[in-house]
């Protein structure tokens, strides 16, 4: 084997990587081609044409191609394996078109596809181009090979260049769109415009072959159909010459004197010689026509009287001896009845003796004509036509044809084996061959019709004085056959299709050479310069533009100028040089400008980094100004905040002793004028470059040496802390673009003073929080210690020297010798103290004090503890407590609102209620017992709800060993269930009450829109009444309308067992209705109503026919706080009938009740006053139009009478005398 060389480099990462990636889409590629030769050899063994053998020997090669490609790219020689992979590809291409046809063109270009393909991706450039470029050689020998290789080859399904060029094109503009951005520009410029050029020419090419193509078609299509037609009209013509004759024999004469013989009852001589004149007669005319078989007479019964034959040997008259019965014939029985002059034609059959087909065949079709005279038939004539005459001319000409009736049973037919499939009973037919083609054939219309290998021209064939087409004439001819002018003529379009793409693309090619040559040339400059190299140019192209002008000027010796022009590329070119050299100057000076913000920057991170240790605002703000002055040698730096307001700004800090003097003044500014309101207001930097070439500068005597300003804002995300004022002696010293070092310092130092305010106010949160966690200790050893539970004071106290433990119960009880006192701090509030006591003056030492503070710390935090957890009992307990309570009330109001017995006994045979009296029992629910009867030993345990006790199991007479934990266990059970279902019960009447108070407010929401709606009054009193009587009980109601003027109440709605009634006004009283509107409230009488009633002074207004009154409920109209009237229900059957919710829903009826009363007062009231104003209008409008004193009396009072509807209405005009002359 070779040994690599060692003096060889090894390969870089970036070209192994590369080689492997070749290396694995070579495999893949390699693999799947493998597979579809392989496929394509299995396919073509299945093809019987004798050119496939060609084809096989191809595919067989090409798999040993493939799989040798697969072998090298294992073995990782890529180049090779691929370059036999593309002949694998190409051979196989063209192996195809000897199994398949129609394919070359489909072939050619996907060919051209694949393997441009698979040379961009697995081979080096420039042997992927020879690629590509064979790749389209091998293409245009595909179309060549399929338009000049014999037809014979296995047509190719419709669907399959549609499915093979659409799946490849997929991939294809897949692999395109991938790649697109690494191909070079000329690629680009040549596969854009390629593939552009070549849809445009498969566009117009496919347009005009297929536009020939349907021209083509059609003139076949047209031609076959002629020729169906011609031979139709023979058929037609033919039998119409059969009609004819049929009618002739009717006519004849010896026919005529047949028939008179038979009707005049003729002697045997007389019917024997008119018998033999027909005969001859008949004989005659069988003689002259040959395409008649048999001419007959049949009388009345189908007996034949008279037969001539027409046979080869000549004509034959049957004798009287072998003529037969025809009378179970279907001709016979069709046209025996038919009225005179009409004929019968029976269906085209084999002919057929005593029931057997005549062989060989002989088709046949029957004409009969009935025999008439003086109204009477007397026989009928029948002609045996010989269907052959007409049948056989079917299989001449270009094309063969086919005859089928309407059931597609063949009648002729070019091959002898498929006709009469009826009579001879094969089943053969064309609805058997091809359906589609029967349903089309037999529809009764001219048309064609193509199948896989043969073209079909059909047209109907109709029988003179017949509706419908008896028989259906087909012709066809092989595709093949039909479509070679097509077939040629889609060849050369083809060719001259693929040779157009092919001169296009080397145009364009070459095209794409000359225009990408100088862009690459201006790459590499491109790239030189990237590399470093500024100093490359990259090269122009002139172009002479008068060389002749030129070369004379030479010869004379003369001074010349070159005119040139210029193209874009070298306008490109140009600019592309003029940038360069830009950017070698630019980058010269970018060097400086970035260490002075790299010192800028710098100085902003060490500002940063001294501001961020700064805990104190003011502090912050004070050493921030200065630090930013002095490092960035600034002329004066100020620092403004936000006041609560957000609408001014105040100084806060100052640099200098300007800073100072303007802090003295408590320096405000306003937000949005000047430059730092502008910056505050806008969020943005101000910055003033030159302040004597600015319009916002405003000059401040403090600063007289200010010549450039920016203000920045202090943004903490959106909101605005202040701004950050920057002054400078220099022009252009502070400008847009050192701005940025500025805004980033400016962040800093929001960020820094957020810092600050969000410590001092965490500081403040937290010692706040000391203080109340201090407060809440100190209130919970008050309540701890409250006096009550226990004394106000607990401690003790310990002597050493008796070694007692002694309570400490007095506050005064104080030791007279020096202590050393410790704190118990809980939460740093002192709750007590832990005290030493010596005899003299003792010195306790550092040690002993830890201890006794150690000590204090963990009693302390032990009896916090024991405080918190006697407290948790005792709420603990309180909450047993309260839900005992809650237990027990529940089960009062249970039991109170149920009937239910005191308790069940079980007597071994059936579960009875307890009688009181018998069983002794009694259930005391209150009383917290259950007291049975002593005398009977019984087993008890308690029905508990938690820790109260509902109720009381027993068990008597009963081993208590045995029943003792059987009964605990069914209580605790029984227990829990009980509870639950009343749980459970009374949720479902909670439930059912919230359902039904909905119900009710949707109502009163309904009436509300009802009653906005109304504006008589009328009609509001029975909407009210309505709405009451879906919310309640009304079957005696009323309302009231009270008139405070007045003092009288009117009853406008009353209704008295569900009918409405009339009450006579009356004044105010003292009843009931009268109390509700005397106290305007509610007056709600549920039970006891007549106690009730005395208890509140009112006098009982006694019901119709003097019952009395069991539930009473009125409520009060009110609007704008007088009282309108009253809304009343009441019964005299039900009492407690209505309750305090009845109450309710009764007032908000009441109060939507007074709104609407009131507004359709309202609206009366404002409609009278508008029809009296235009009742004045229209009497002052007549007035006014009269002419004298007289006109207008009469007028005046002629209206007014009409306007008042008085009976009589008179005027008088009498001035009184003595007053004036």
């Amino acid at each position: 084997m070779n040994q690599p060389s060692p003096t060889l480099p090894l390969p870089s990462v970036a070209a192994r990587q590369l080689e492997n990636s070749r290396r694995q889409r070579a495999l893949i590629f390699s693999t799947m081609l493998l597979i579809a030769n392989v496929g394509l050899l299995l396919y073509s063994l299945t093809f019987p044409f004798a050119q496939v053998w060609a084809g096989n020997l191809l595919m067989g090669f090409v798999s040993l191609l493939a799989a040798s490609a697969l072998g090298l790219s294992l073995r990782r020689r890529v180049t090779v394996a691929m370059i036999l992979l593309i002949a694998s590809l190409l051979i196989s291409h063209f192996g195809i078109n000897f199994i398949q046809r129609d394919l070359g063109l489909t072939l050619g270009v996907l060919g051209v596809m694949l393997i441009s393909m698979i040379a961009t991706l697995t081979l080096p450039s420039q042997i992927a181009t020879r690629a590509v470029l064979v790749s389209i050689v091998g293409g245009i020998l595909d179309v060549v090979a399929d338009v000049y290789l014999p037809t014979t080859r296995a047509a190719t399904p419709l669907m399959l260049p549609l499915i093979l060029g659409g799946g490849v094109a997929a991939l294809y503009l897949l692999f395109l769109f991938r790649q697109f951005s690494s191909f070079s520009l000329r690629d680009k410029l040549i596969i854009i415009t390629v593939i552009l050029t070549s849809i445009t020419a498969l566009i117009i090419g496919g347009a005009l072959l297929s536009t020939v193509n349907n021209a083509l078609r059609q003139q076949t299509e047209a031609r076959l159909i002629s020729e169906a037609q011609i031979k139709s009209v023979r058929i037609e013509a033919f039998l119409d010459g059969v009609r004819n004759d049929i009618i002739f024999l009717n006519k004849l004469s010896e026919v005529e004197n047949y028939a008179r013989v038979i009707e005049n009852r003729g002697s045997e001589s007389d019917l024997t010689f008119a018998q033999r004149e027909l005969e001859i007669e008949f004989a005659n005319f069988a003689q002259q026509n040959p395409q008649y078989d048999q001419i007959r007479f049949l009388d009345p019964i189908g007996q034949e009287t008279v037969r001539v034959k027409n046979t080869p040997g000549g004509i034959v008259i049957v004798s009287l001896g072998d003529l037969r019965n025809e009378s179970d014939d279907d001709y016979f029985k069709n046209s025996i009845n038919l009225p005179e002059g009409k004929f019968h034609i029976s269906n085209l059959s084999l002919y057929s003796e005593g029931g057997q087909i005549e062989i060989p065949h002989k088709p046949v079709i029957h004409y009969a004509v009935p025999i008439y005279l003086n109204g009477r038939v007397y026989g009928i004539i029948v002609l045996n036509v010989l269907a052959e005459t007409f049948l056989s001319p079917l299989g001449s000409g270009t094309s063969s044809a086919f005859l089928v009736d309407d059931d597609g049973y063949y009648l002729y037919h070019p091959s002898a084996g498929k006709r009469w499939g009826r009579e001879l009973k094969t089943g053969n037919s064309l609805l058997q061959d091809d359906r589609q083609l029967t349903a089309t054939a037999t529809s009764g219309i001219n048309g064609t019709y193509e199948s896989r290998d043969e073209l079909f021209a059909f047209t109907p064939i109709k029988l003179q004085g017949e509706d419908r087409p008896r028989w259906f004439l087909v012709s066809f001819l092989s595709s093949a056959l039909a479509f070679a002018p097509l077939n040629e003529a889609q060849r050369n379009g083809l060719l001259l299709l693929a040779a157009t793409i092919l001169v296009a693309g080397a145009i364009i090619a070459i095209a794409s050479q000359a225009l990408a040559a100088p862009l690459v040339d201006l790459t590499r400059v491109a790239e030189k310069i990237s590399a470093g190299d500024l100093g490359s140019r990259a090269r122009t192209r002139a172009h002479d533009v008068s060389r002749t002008n030129r070369f004379y000027q030479q010869i004379a010796g003369e001074q010349f100028e070159t005119a040139h022009s210029e193209d874009e590329i070298d306008i490109l070119a140009r600019t592309f040089n003029t940038m360069a050299a830009q950017l070698q100057q630019t980058l010269s000076s970018l060097e400086q400008r970035v260490s002075e913000r790299t010192r800028d920057i710098a100085i902003a991170a060490e500002v940063g980094q001294r501001t961020s240790l700064i805990r104190e605002l003011e502090t912050l703000l004070s050493e921030s100004v200065e630090l930013i002055r002095d490092r960035f040698d600034l002329y004066y730096v100020q620092i403004y905040l936000l006041d609560a307001s957000g609408k001014t700004l105040v100084l806060r800090a100052g640099s200098g002793d300007v800073g100072k003097q303007l802090l003295g003044r408590a320096h405000r500014l306003a937000v949005g004028s000047g430059i730092n309101g502008s910056a505050a207001a806008s969020r943005q930097p101000v910055i003033v470059a030159d302040t004597l070439a600015s319009n916002i500068f405003r000059p401040n005597p403090l600063l007289p040496n200010t010549r450039s300003e920016m203000s920045v804002p202090l943004l903490i995300g959106e909101r605005v802390l202040g701004v950050l004022d920057l002054q400078s002696t220099v022009a252009n010293a502070l400008n847009p673009e050192n701005s940025p070092v500025f805004n980033t310092l400016a962040a800093q130092l929001a960020i820094a003073i957020e810092n600050v305010i969000l410590f001092a106010q965490a500081e403040e949160a937290r010692k706040e929080t000391e203080a109340r966690a201090r407060r809440l200790t100190q209130e919970g050893w008050e309540r701890f210690l409250n006096a009550v539970d226990r004394s106000e004071r607990i401690g003790y106290r310990y002597d050493s020297s008796s070694q007692s433990l002694t309570p400490i119960t007095n506050a005064a009880a104080d030791s007279p010798h020096p202590a050393f006192s410790i704190p118990i701090l809980i939460t740093g509030e002192e709750v007590g103290a832990i005290q030493a006591e010596s005899d003299g003056e003792r010195q306790w030492t550092s040690d002993e004090a830890d201890l006794m503070h150690t000590v204090a710390m963990q009693v302390a935090r032990q009896i916090e503890n024991l405080r918190l957890l006697t407290q948790a009992e005792q709420s603990r307990a309180e909450a047993e407590l309260a839900t005992r309570r809650l237990t027990r009330e529940g089960w009062q109001d249970y039991v109170k609102s149920k009937d239910i017995s005191a308790g069940y006994n079980y007597d071994l045979n059936q579960v009875t209620p307890f009688n009181l009296e018998q069983d002794a029992i009694l259930l005391n629910v209150e009383q917290d017992g259950i007291l049975l009867n002593r005398e009977a030993k019984a087993i008890t345990q308690p029905l508990k709800v938690g820790y109260e006790t509902i109720g009381e199991l027993a068990l008597q007479s009963a081993p208590e060993e045995s029943a003792r934990e059987l009964l605990t266990t069914v209580a605790d059970q029984l227990s829990r269930h009980i509870e639950n279902l009343r749980l459970t019960e009374q949720t479902q009447i909670a439930l059912s009450e919230s359902r039904r108070r909905t119900e009710e407010l949707a109502v009163l929401n309904e009436m509300g829109r009802a009653l906005t709606t109304l504006r008589e009054e009328g009609a509001i009193y029975q909407t009210i009444h309505q709405y009451t009587t879906r919310l309640m009980d009304a079957k005696h109601f009323f309302i009231t309308l009270y008139d405070f003027t007045t003092g009288i109440l009117t009853f406008p709605m009353v209704y008295s067992d569900q009918e409405r009634i009339e009450l006579p006004a009356r004044p105010l009283g003292m009843g009931q209705t009268d109390y509700v509107i005397r106290n305007r409230t509610p007056l709600l009488l549920s039970e006891n109503v007549q106690t009730q009633m005395e208890a509140k002074g009112i006098t009982p207004m006694l019901f119709r026919g003097g019952r009395q009154i069991q539930s009473w409920l009125g409520v009060p109209l009110l609007y704008g706080g007088e009282v309108v009237g009253a809304i009343v229900v009441q019964s005299v059957d039900t009492p407690r009938l209505y309750t305090e919710f009845e109450r309710d829903v009764l007032t908000a009826i009441a109060s939507q009740a007074a709104i609407a009363i009131e507004n359709a007062r309202s609206f009366k009231e404002t409609q009278r006053r508008a029809e009296r104003e235009s009742t004045i209008n229209i009497i002052a409008q007549k007035i006014q139009g009269t002419t004298s004193v007289q006109g207008a009396i009469q007028t005046a009072i002629e209206e007014l009478g009409r306007a008042l509807k008085a009976k009589r209405t008179a005027v008088n005009i009498a001035p009184k005398q003595g007053h004036g002359n």
